[in-house]
């Protein structure tokens, strides 16, 4: 099944961005708009969902705009998506 996530766009004052349908075992990284890693996140085992705050992997909120995100599952195989984060 593709990844999903919602609410797109969402608002980190809001509470989290969730990611579910992710395959066991996979990685999500997250993009700043420049192609910068912003956040390195990973499901629990046993679990198809994580949470993303909006923050980057020092634990600070980035700012507004389009992040790309990038889901690799252990079979080698790629989903791509893009969520916007709306900071008020």
């Amino acid at each position: 099944p593709a990844v999903e996530a919602f609410p797109n766009p969402f608002s980190p004052e809001e509470g989290p961005l969730t990611f579910r349908n992710l395959p066991e075992g996979s990685s999500l990284c997250i993009f700043s708009p420049s192609g910068e890693l912003v956040r390195s996140l990973s499901p629990k085992e046993g679990k198809t969902k994580v949470e993303w705050k909006g923050d980057n992997d020092a634990g600070y909120l980035v700012g507004s705009g389009v992040y790309l995100y990038v889901v690799r599952d252990p079979q080698g195989g790629t989903q791509v998506g893009k969520v916007a984060l709306v900071r008020r």
